[in-house]
């Protein structure tokens, strides 16, 4: 990502003139890293705070709970489908 218009950026002191960028600390809509970025915070979120397994075979899939009383999570990019008995 170049430097937006405006933004002063200060040049290092004893250093060959180079061209500056950005580095991002969010992932953006668009950008190639954005999909996976999104399915990280999925992950964290699932797994520590909800206490969600991720299954081996697929990295989309989660679940918690056994037998008749389990909760599917299967998440495609930016949608979430969510599969279990109603409470």
């Amino acid at each position: 990502m170049e430097i937006p218009e405006g933004v002063e950026v200060k040049e290092p002191v004893g250093q060959a003139k180079r061209p500056r960028v950005c580095r991002l600390l969010k992932g953006l809509y668009g950008l190639k890293q954005s999909g996976r970025i999104w399915n990280k915070e999925w992950d964290r979120y699932l797994v520590e705070r909800c206490g969600f397994t991720r299954c081996l075979q697929d990295y989309a899939v989660y679940f918690k709970g056994e037998k008749k009383d389990i909760c599917w999570a299967l998440i495609w990019v930016d949608d979430v489908l969510w599969i279990g008995p109603r409470k």
